[in-house]
């Protein structure tokens, strides 16, 4: 009997899948990548339709474990530790389950790759749980996962079906590790000038260290003179509020680029010499101030000279 029930469910499992495989999916399977910072995360999800059902509430109930798309839940990987709604979670890979309700979204990452759909979750399996807020949005018929509001070490997953989004930021950990390349590239001898100009530059885009940004420039510059590295200079001198030398390597910058063999990969002269108009209206707006200034000491000078 027992070996009668068991060839059945044998039997019946190999139909299915057959059947599957012959069979397109009411909920297709999708993956989508994102690399945020220096890691990729990914995730692998079924995609239902609303097909005109109620979909909050009803077929997905509220204050209930959802699987987050449907058949297999979705699965999340993160190459390295992320900062989720500022709670770390550990690399690796996740189930993502989650529990709507109207005005709270409770985000699961479950250690337990085992299941079918939510049916035996249970909660001792959390890696984490983070609280988030629901938005309104347009319709839309195929439940989506993707990304927005890309950053050098940030990102937002957005969970969106019919009329509902639900974001979930996440964040990762770069600083130290960009800037330990660099530092570990000269330490060792191997920097090139565009290892100094890559290193300058994110720290310029970061507002951080800009002395040291600057002479890493300084260096990339000293080694190969490009328009790249040029710009570059000239970006970090405006920051530093030195307009009349960020214009000077500004029209370098442009110069080596409209050079024969660097005109064809070069197509950043307007946007630039927009840049460096709103240079120019800076520096004027400086010295306008500088001239008021001693204006407004002289004339206090003045009003002292005569009381006294």
């Amino acid at each position: 009997m027992k070996l009668a029930l068991r060839l059945s469910l044998l039997l019946l499992f190999t139909s299915a899948t057959v059947m599957t495989q012959k069979i397109p999916a009411d909920s297709m399977r999708a993956t989508i990548s994102q690399r945020v910072g220096l890691d990729d995360v990914t995730i692998t999800y079924h995609r239902p339709n609303v097909r005109g059902r109620k979909i909050w509430g009803a077929l997905v109930r509220y204050g209930m474990v959802w699987r987050t798309g449907a058949d297999y839940p979705t699965f999340v990987t993160f190459t390295d530790t992320t900062a989720v709604e500022g709670h770390r979670l550990p690399g690796g890979k996740y189930a993502l389950y989650t529990i709507p309700n109207e005005k709270s979204w409770t985000i699961i990452f479950s250690k337990n790759l085992n299941l079918w759909g939510a049916f035996g979750y249970k909660a001792e399996d959390d890696a984490l749980r983070v609280e988030v807020k629901p938005e309104s949005c347009e319709f839309t018929e195929t439940f989506t996962i993707g990304f927005s509001d890309l950053g050098d070490d940030r990102a937002t997953i957005v969970l969106q079906w019919e009329r509902v989004k639900v974001p979930v930021r996440i964040a990762v950990a770069i600083d130290e590790r960009v800037l330990g390349y660099v530092r570990d590239a000269i330490a060792s001898g191997k920097a090139d000038w565009g290892t100094y100009w890559k290193g300058a530059k994110y720290l310029l885009k970061q507002n951080q260290e800009l002395e040291l940004a600057m002479e890493w420039i300084d260096k990339s510059i000293e080694m190969e003179q490009g328009w790249m590295n040029l710009w570059t200079k000239a970006q970090l001198l405006a920051a530093r509020g030195d307009y009349k030398g960020a214009l000077l390597y500004g029209k370098k910058a442009i110069e080596k680029g409209k050079e024969k063999e660097n005109a064809p990969y070069f197509g950043y002269e307007t946007t630039w010499r927009d840049e460096m108009n709103r240079w120019e209206q800076a520096a004027k707006r400086a010295s306008a101030r500088q001239r008021q200034a001693v204006r407004s000491n002289h004339n206090h000078c003045s009003w002292w000279k005569k009381a006294m």
